[in-house]
């Protein structure tokens, strides 16, 4: 393959997206695996030839074709050109918007899916990924195709089929049985490895990671253990609550922060009113985790000084005096204050005075709080020896910086 290197870095950018991508041989028939097993699981077995083979057989060269499956999932499919047999790259199945469990329950009903295989179906559908606008998609594949065909020798077919009655009344035969189990068990684990990598990504701080990870997720992985939804989806993000707590102190946040913000947002869970507020609160979460482990962990630190650093970020308005801080762990100062600086690169001093600032920075930005109260907020009574602080971090005084922040924020809304 001439553009292996391409064709490799497309597949790399596919799985970031979390979207399969299957390679079909005219010699042999697609594996049940292509749509995750979903014909497999209603006894469809047969569609396997007739749809994918009939694709590998009927697609053109120099050819981009978008289709839509019987089941309402979507694929992408082209002729890969200089390969020794004729080779059909299928990229997918993916949705273009979320089920919600009663969507799907109403879908399985109106095409007679007995209530015992619902489940499977759900877990099934919870693992293909959505793709609510598909124009990143495009362009990857679109700049995938001039690299291989050339700027303007190839074309772009939609072949969005009518979805047709796809399911039948399915009946349970023990082969079928014993198959499902197997196709349950491989749902399950891929379900909890997407949990495992969320949580090590939370542990090390990985923000961008963990929204990719969180962004791929479906609500139909949610386990329904209960009728209630909006209930149940407050259960597990009170699961997820303890997850991500013990990720981020796994990750080096010291407990008290952690107990302060999974309180808080323990609370917020259980005011949740409505399905949409859960999905805008559990990225959220997710996010303010993230940025706990990057806020308070010092990875590398020895314990005496990451145990000042966490005294000093965790309440500002503390004595933070080196003397203060050694005191509390029984340390010699002289001591305490050489191993602060060969880790940290700062004397205690600065290093209070950098977090006390960032401090200042956020109420600034973020509140109407007047300028003495923010320098209480971060340790300094004194507000005129506050201003001092900030302007010799910052260039700006707080006043400065508080105006520079709101010009730019009229500036955004008004474009």
């Amino acid at each position: 393959m001439q553009y292996g290197n391409e064709f490799h870095f497309l597949q790399r950018i596919l799985q970031q997206l979390r979207l399969q991508t299957t390679l079909l041989h005219a010699d042999e028939e697609p594996a049940p695996d292509v749509d995750y097993g979903l014909r497999s699981l209603l006894g469809k077995e047969t569609d396997y030839s007739k749809n994918f083979k009939e694709i590998l057989e009927k697609s053109r060269e120099c050819t981009i074709y978008r289709w839509l499956d019987p089941y309402g999932c979507r694929y992408l499919s082209f002729c890969l050109p200089g390969m020794q047999r004729r080779t059909i790259l299928l990229i997918g199945p993916f949705l273009n918007a979320e089920l919600t469990h009663e969507q799907l329950m109403e879908e399985a009903e109106s095409f007679a899916v007995p209530p015992q295989m619902f489940r499977r179906i759900e877990n099934l559908y919870g693992r293909i990924p959505v793709i609510s606008d598909d124009t990143t998609l495009m362009a990857v594949v679109d700049a995938f195709g001039a690299c291989i065909w050339g700027e303007e020798a190839y074309s772009v077919l939609d072949l969005n089929q009518e979805r047709t009655s796809a399911f039948s009344v399915l009946k349970d035969t023990p082969e079928r049985e014993a198959h499902n189990v197997v196709m349950e068990m491989r749902l399950m684990e891929e379900r909890y490895r997407s949990e495992n990598e969320l949580l090590q990504a939370v542990s090390e701080g990985q923000l961008h990671k963990a929204e990719r990870i969180v962004a791929g997720m479906s609500w139909l992985e949610m386990e329904r253990r209960i009728p209630d939804t909006l209930r149940n989806f407050k259960n597990y993000l009170i699961v997820l609550n303890t997850l991500l707590r013990k990720a981020a102190e796994k990750g080096g946040v010291h407990p008290l922060a952690l107990d302060r913000q999974s309180s808080g947002l323990a609370r917020r869970i259980e005011n949740l009113s409505s399905a949409g507020g859960v999905k805008t609160l559990m990225p959220e979460m997710i996010r303010s985790y993230c940025r706990l482990v990057r806020k308070y962990a010092s990875p590398g630190y020895s314990a005496p000084v990451q145990a000042a650093v966490d005294q000093i970020r965790l309440d500002l308005t503390a004595d933070l005096s080196l003397k203060a801080l050694a005191a509390r762990q029984n340390l010699n100062a002289s001591y305490l204050s050489a191993q602060f600086k060969k880790e940290t690169g700062q004397t205690v001093t600065e290093y209070v005075n950098q977090v006390r600032t960032e401090r200042a920075q956020y109420l600034l930005a973020g509140t109407r709080l007047q300028i003495q109260t923010i320098a209480q907020h971060c340790g300094i009574s004194d507000v005129n020896y506050f201003a001092k602080v900030f302007k010799k971090q910052t260039g700006r005084t707080p006043r400065e910086y508080r105006q520079l922040v709101r010009n730019r924020t009229s500036e955004g809304e008004s474009r």
